[in-house]
């Protein structure tokens, strides 16, 4: 019993078993955060090629979650003269024109979006769990089992085995930093604040690293794939569909601005002559994704996560996160972006 609490470690002075506890938070950290990439199997996969007509909405809802989903639907309707866009000091309000066009014109889901905004929103609203988030829900989850299907986003045993293992980790730092203490009280002692805070901090680390991106190595390297192939879009997307009409005849059919939306978020439009929409998307970041600027709406592989997100990211995996037409790891982004 004696050897117990009478033994190298439990005679360990303070400031050195700080130091060493310390270290070991540190080292574990960084192991875990290596280990993390490794455990996703789909690194393992080839990215999936890019499609003769790149879907704008898919890659939004890929990149950035639903966040980014619903901006590049609310920003092609914007194109279209269905919504505009009105901003009023540090307020940002989308509604509807004094003069419509033609609705007939219009799919199924550019039609149940405008219904929600029969009503004059602030920007903010857009992204509030309920109203146009739950109307975009049916065709999110389309996209959601399509990517899910090409292991786009973090298999769901990657989730588990990173949790444990960011578990396992937690419990044996608590294990020792409990002995610690116990053995402190064992010595007649009682300085062990700090060891107490450090502990906290352990919890506290090791939870969010415990958390895994929104999307896959594959998904990261598809998104990244997609920036690179249409940089020139990020640039000026209307000339650039004159470089790509040549190469991609197919992208004929997709509006470059869009398109370049759903690529690289609202950070693409600045200077295209929807800079009041990137503006008024950029004062609800903060609401929307819980970070400042316009991050992962100026391209997330972010995924904020994010790669994400939201964000974007960015995501995204949102999210977010994320910088224009870098990757991030998930809104979004952007939305991405957000681990789960």
């Amino acid at each position: 019993m004696n050897f117990l609490f009478d033994n190298p470690l439990a005679n360990l002075p303070g400031p050195a078993f700080l130091a060493l506890y310390g270290a070991l938070i540190a080292s574990s950290a960084i192991v875990l955060y290596l280990f993390k990439s490794r455990l996703d199997w789909t690194s393992q996969q080839p990215a999936p090629l890019i499609p003769p007509v790149p879907d704008p909405f898919e890659i939004a809802y890929l990149r950035g979650g639903e966040n980014e989903f619903a901006r590049t639907v609310v920003f092609t309707l914007t194109q279209k003269g269905f919504l505009q866009i009105t901003n009023e000091g540090k307020k940002s309000y989308i509604g509807l024109p004094p003069t419509q066009p033609n609705w007939t014109t219009l799919t199924q889901l550019e039609r149940s979006v405008l219904k929600w905004f029969q009503t004059t929103r602030e920007t903010s609203e857009i992204f509030e769990p309920y109203g146009l988030r739950e109307i975009l829900q049916p065709y999110t989850l389309i996209y959601e089992q399509k990517i899910t299907q090409d292991h786009l986003l973090t298999p769901p045993d990657v989730k588990v085995k990173t949790r444990l293992t960011g578990y396992l980790i937690m419990a044996l730092l608590g294990i020792l930093g409990g002995y610690k203490i116990l053995a402190t009280l064992v010595h007649g002692r009682y300085n062990f604040g700090i060891l107490i805070l450090l502990m906290i901090g352990t919890l506290i680390v090791f939870h969010f690293l415990g958390k895994s991106k929104r999307l896959s190595e594959r998904g990261r390297r598809y998104v990244e794939s997609l920036q690179n192939a249409f940089e020139k879009l990020k640039d000026n997307p209307s000339i650039a569909r004159q470089y790509y009409s040549q190469s991609l005849p197919a992208l004929n059919t997709v509006d470059p601005l869009l398109l370049a939306m759903g690529i690289y978020g609202a950070g693409a439009l600045v200077g295209s002559g929807y800079n009041n929409f990137e503006q008024a998307f950029h004062r609800s970041q903060k609401g929307a994704d819980g970070t400042t600027g316009s991050s992962c709406s100026s391209g997330c592989g972010s995924s904020c996560d994010s790669w994400s997100g939201s964000s974007s990211c960015s995501s995204g995996d949102g999210g977010s996160s994320c910088s224009g037409g870098s990757s991030c790891g998930g809104g979004g982004c952007g939305g991405g972006c957000g681990g789960s």
